[in-house]
């Protein structure tokens, strides 16, 4: 039962990514309620619409809460504000999310790289530098729990130019990769690569870099309509989302091996995977593949600096 000053909104979820284990989702549920807001020095009555970070099984059920934006403030009982709580990506152990917020201030912080633990409680904003008011976006945890790659909203002069952050976690070591123009990315299984957007005056397409050396090796698309890229855990695919006439639609990237060694993969197929949909653009898609399914990794040397961020061994399979 919810008040009337209180009316949750159950029909507004997105954002979605799978727990390592495919058990669950995680998703950001928007709701709405009546506040008291602080505004231009005194309080006003308006409509939040705030986020709440979800969990719910694969079949739908048992929705639980793991982290209500809402804030309660000082003062009068319908005094309230919110913290932005946005793109959560789930660790491969399962027991960290990153997302992008402005917890635990959000008078005084922009929304940035964040960890919230998977058991709920408190936002642990990373610090990460940025060009403020633009912040951060799309966080996406490499295979071995012990880098996170983002976007970093940079600009020149007017003009927005976003780059790619890589974040190792132990030390909060933090280098780009490639010049303005390139955002969304997502790791490649092997952690060798990233699927990444490339941004110019013709639009947005799919390309691949290599983490190493920032190397833009291809281009996978060339519509000008095509962004967030999700790079399957078997390696044998990126599904992405594309803009049509009627809204957008759900395509998948086929590939296979490298024609040279070091290289990115060859593109053998772009198929669509829905027609004439009204998916939600702001939500990237999300992969779940079961273990038996999975190829089985290769033996490598772990990364300079590993360690999962919980203190766990780092698991030795994509999640």
């Amino acid at each position: 039962t919810t008040s009337t000053s209180e009316r949750p909104t159950s029909n507004q979820p997105s954002m979605p990514a799978w727990t390592s284990d495919g058990q669950a989702i995680v998703f950001i549920e928007t709701r709405t309620r009546n506040a008291r807001v602080p505004t231009a020095g005194r309080y006003q009555t308006y409509i939040l619409d705030y986020p709440s970070v979800m969990r719910m099984t694969a079949a739908g059920t048992d929705r639980t809460v793991i982290k209500d934006g809402l804030i309660k403030l000082k003062g009068g009982s319908e005094r309230y504000y919110f913290t932005w709580l946005l793109q959560p990506d789930v660790s491969p152990d399962g027991e960290t999310l990153a997302l992008v917020s402005d917890a635990p201030k959000p008078f005084d912080q922009d929304v940035t790289l964040s960890l919230l633990p998977m058991t709920g409680g408190e936002v642990d904003n990373l610090g990460v530098r940025q060009e403020p008011p633009l912040g951060h976006n799309d966080p996406d945890w490499s295979p071995d729990g012990t880098r996170l790659a983002f976007t970093y909203n940079a600009r020149d002069a007017s003009l927005g130019t976003p780059r790619i952050g890589i974040l190792t976690l132990k030390g909060a070591k933090l280098r780009f990769l490639v010049s303005g123009g390139y955002a969304q990315p997502s790791w490649s299984p092997d952690g060798r690569l990233l699927a990444a957007v490339h941004t110019t005056g013709d639009g947005r397409d799919i390309v691949i870099v290599r983490v190493k050396d920032g190397a833009v090796l291809d281009r996978f698309t060339a519509d000008g309509r095509s962004f967030a890229p999700a790079w399957s855990p078997d390696g044998s695919g990126i599904a992405y989302l594309n803009i049509t006439r009627e809204g957008v639609d759900l395509r998948l990237l086929l590939l296979g091996p490298p024609a040279a060694a070091g290289g990115a993969p060859t593109l053998r197929d772009d198929i669509a995977l829905t027609a004439d949909s009204r998916l939600d653009p702001g939500s990237r898609p999300s992969w779940f593949i079961p273990p038996e399914l999975l190829p089985t990794p290769s033996p490598r040397a772990a990364p300079s600096g590993s360690g999962s961020p919980a203190g766990s061994a780092a698991p030795s399979v994509a999640p």
